[in-house]
């Protein structure tokens, strides 16, 4: 079961995304890239780290999916019930909430059109901690005030943080 959430535009620091020509040029190769051509082993990799601390993994959300190939992974290495996904970029957003990202219907999942700060922002309708949270190739395009709103706000809702 996946829902979708659209968020309107915002040209708030942080908040525009990429265009299509930036995903166009910049992932013309992706089967070049780190997190994408080794997601699975991404995923095995935090599998394993995992096991070894008894560590139970139920949640996960992606903070800046993109196009959803690490998250899809880690979807379908951890299986867990509840999955959040958000992205900035609404090119990249319409094409990836497309796929099928979570490989068991039971799971839970909503994506949202949204950046991280906005996300940072938004009060959750309730309380809920992830149990692992995905951020992958992001944080070096936020800013340093862009950062110190949104770390502690993950240091509130993520239990471990996958960089």
């Amino acid at each position: 079961m996946k829902k979708v959430t659209k968020v309107a535009d915002d040209k708030k620091l942080g908040a525009g995304g990429f265009s299509k020509e930036y995903w166009d040029i910049n992932y013309a190769d992706p089967e070049e890239m780190d997190n994408i051509v080794n997601a699975k082993e991404h995923a095995d990799y935090m599998k394993a780290i995992f096991a070894l601390e008894y560590v139970d993994v139920s949640s996960v959300i992606d903070l800046g999916f993109g196009m959803g190939i690490l998250f899809k992974e880690v979807l379908k290495t951890f299986n867990p019930y509840m999955a959040h996904g958000i992205e900035p970029s609404k090119h990249i957003f319409d094409v990836t909430s497309k796929k099928k990202l979570a490989p068991v219907e039971s799971t839970k999942l909503v994506l949202e059109n949204i950046d991280l700060v906005s996300w940072a922002k938004k009060t959750p309708k309730k309380e809920k901690t992830f149990d692992l949270g995905l951020c992958t190739s992001v944080f070096q395009y936020l800013s340093d005030e862009e950062i110190s709103l949104v770390l502690p706000e993950k240091e509130k809702r993520i239990r471990y943080l996958y960089f």
